[in-house]
C-alpha cells in the first residue's frame, strides 16, 4: 500500500513506528520452515526491526514511485522476519509517499486498514515523545486455529461431500502456461446501477457476481451443472469470547459451490435461483476449511479434496476505498497485490472484483 507522509516528516519517529508495528503485532514476525511434515510455523521473538529505506527523488510521480514499490514488494524469505518492508520516497521540497510491503500470509485486506491505522498512531506518539499504546488484540491467530480445530471433529462433512462429489464441469482454462490478467474497469454509472440492482433483488453485491460467473461459465461449458470456489473474508465468529476483528494475518473462507444454473430464465430470475444455492453453502462456508485441513481424522481431510486448477475462483473485497482517518498519513489509493513473474496459476482462473470510492 501507499501512504502519504506530513510535509517534513521526521524520519526518526516513522522508522520507530514501524519497528513498534512489528514488534506490537506478533504475526508480522512470523517465520515459515518446510520440513520433512511440511510447513511450519513459528513466532520470531527477537526481530522487531522492520527493513526500511529512503529514497530521494525529484518529483512523486507515479513512475517514480511505482519502482520503488515494486523493489519494496520483491520476493521474501520466509524464514526470515519480519515479513514486511517499507520505503519513504521523498523529494528535496519535503512532498513525501510511504510504501509499504507485507507478505500476504500474515496480512489480508481488513489486515491493512488496521496497519496503516496503528501505524498512523505510533508515528504521531513518536513525534510528541508520549510512550507509544496502541489497541490491545483480543483473540490471536494460533487462538484462532486452535478454536477452529477444536470444532472440526462436530461438523458434519456430508454437505460438502456432496459438493465434491458432485457431476459438475470444470474449468478449461490451461495453467500450464503463463499467468494473463485482464483488468476492466466499470464506469460509477454502471457501478451505481449494480449496487442499486443487487439491493433490489435483495442480494449482495458479491452474490451478484458469483452467479454471473457462475452462469458465464455454464455457457462456456454447455451444462447445466458448474462448480466453482468462493472465497470471503472469514472472520466469522459464534462466539462473543472471539474477537478478531484487529487480528493481523491471513484470515479467509475458500469454499466450494455447485449450482444448477437455470438458463432458460431470464437474468434476474436466474440471479434469484442461484443467489440461494449461493447462500445455502455460504451461511456453513468456514466449515469446509476446517473439515478438509485441520479434521484429526486424514480420510475426512482427503476425501475433501478438489484440484484447484481445474476450478474458478470469486473473491469480492467490498469497497476498499482508503480509509479517511483524523491523522498525519492517509492511505493512498487501493491495496495492490504482487505477483512474482515466475507465479504457478493456483486455479484456473481468478475473478477478484472490489469497488473503489475514491
Amino acid at each position: 500500500v501507499r501512504a502519504t507522509m506530513p510535509p517534513e516528516g521526521d524520519v526518526d519517529a516513522l522508522r520507530a513506528a514501524l519497528d513498534g508495528l512489528v514488534e506490537h503485532h506478533d504475526v508480522l514476525r512470523q517465520r515459515f520452515a518446510l520440513g520433512a511434515d511440511g510447513w511450519r510455523s513459528s513466532i520470531d521473538p527477537t526481530s522487531s526491526s522492520m527493513p526500511f529505506e529512503v529514497v530521494e527523488v525529484e518529483t512523486l510521480s507515479d513512475e517514480a514511485v511505482a519502482q520503488v514499490e515494486q523493489r519494496v514488494a520483491g520476493p521474501m524469505d520466509l524464514d526470515s522476519p519480519p515479513l514486511a518492508r517499507a520505503a519513504l520516497v521523498r523529494t528535496q521540497e519535503g512532498e513525501a509517499i510511504l510504501c509499504i510491503a507485507a507478505h500476504h500470509l500474515v496480512v489480508d485486506a481488513v489486515s491493512w486498514s488496521h496497519l496503516v491505522d496503528d501505524l498512523d498512531h505510533l508515528y504521531r506518539q513518536r513525534c510528541a515523545n508520549l510512550e507509544p499504546q496502541l489497541p490491545g488484540v483480543m483473540t490471536s491467530v494460533k487462538q484462532w486455529v486452535d478454536l477452529l480445530g477444536e470444532a472440526a471433529p462436530a461438523i458434519d462433512p456430508a454437505p460438502w461431500s456432496r459438493i465434491v462429489q458432485a457431476d459438475a464441469g470444470a474449468w478449461p482454462g490451461d495453467r500450464g502456461g503463463a499467468l494473463v490478467s485482464h483488468r476492466v474497469a466499470m464506469s460509477p454509472a454502471l457501478t451505481a446501477t449494480l449496487v442499486a440492482g443487487a439491493a433490489e433483488w435483495q442480494m449482495g453485491v458479491d452474490e451478484i457476481i458469483a452467479a454471473s460467473a457462475a452462469r458465464t461459465l455454464a455457457e462456456i461449458q454447455d451444462s447445466a451443472r458448474v462448480r466453482l470456489f468462493i472465497e470471503g473474508h472469514g472472520r466469522e465468529s459464534d462466539s462473543d469470547d472471539v474477537d478478531v476483528a484487529r487480528t493481523m494475518g491471513w484470515f479467509t473462507a475458500l469454499f466450494p459451490v455447485a449450482m444448477e444454473v437455470p438458463r432458460s430464465l431470464p437474468p434476474d430470475r436466474a440471479a434469484l435461483r442461484l443467489r440461494d444455492q449461493i447462500r445455502a453453502a455460504s451461511a456453513s462456508g468456514r466449515d469446509y476449511g476446517v473439515l478438509r485441513y485441520l479434521h484429526g481424522d486424514p480420510a475426512v481431510r482427503e476425501s475433501l479434496a478438489l484440484d484447484s486448477g481445474t476450478h474458478g475462483v470469486v473473491n469480492y473485497l467490498g469497497r476498499v476505498a482508503a480509509p479517511r482517518i483524523d491523522g498525519s498519513m492517509q492511505r493512498e489509493g487501493v491495496i495492490r497485490l504482487a505477483r512474482p513473474a515466475d507465479a504457478v496459476a493456483v486455479f484456473g482462473a481468478e475473478i477478484t472484483a472490489y469497488i473503489d470510492d475514491d
